[in-house]
């Protein structure tokens, strides 16, 4: 946990504080960003979409059915798709231990600002 952690405080120290304060931060990705997300994602797991930004109050839990990677016309940027639609990493998270969340942007080093990094699970 500590070094997810710490890999949060640094992707938002070294670029996270330049970028607009926009939605689809991390939609499209660089190729190894992109693969790096698909490793944390499997079918039957649950994810939470979770964007401050754009007013959201709670996490939603998404099951996954289908995942895929796809790159762009250009090649160099790319997206990941969860049951046929694109997510942002920035906004998406993965269980983490049994009672945290934390940001794929993280994970994937993508820069983000205005993103909650790791997200305590409140308990059902």
């Amino acid at each position: 946990m500590r070094k997810i952690i710490t890999a949060a405080a640094a992707v938002l120290i070294s670029g996270g504080l330049a970028m607009p304060a926009l939605a689809d931060q991390c939609q499209l990705v660089g190729k190894s960003q992109a693969l790096a997300a698909l490793n944390y994602l499997s079918i039957g797991q649950t994810i939470y979409n979770f964007c401050e930004l754009c007013g959201d109050k709670t996490p939603q839990p998404i099951q996954i059915n289908k995942i895929a990677v796809t790159s762009g016309e250009d090649g160099k940027l790319w997206q990941v798709a969860v049951n046929n639609k694109n997510i942002d990493l920035a906004y998406t998270y993965i269980r983490y231990e049994p009672k945290y969340q934390v940001s794929l942007a993280v994970i994937t080093k993508c820069p983000t600002q205005g993103v909650t990094p790791v997200m305590k699970i409140k308990a059902k």
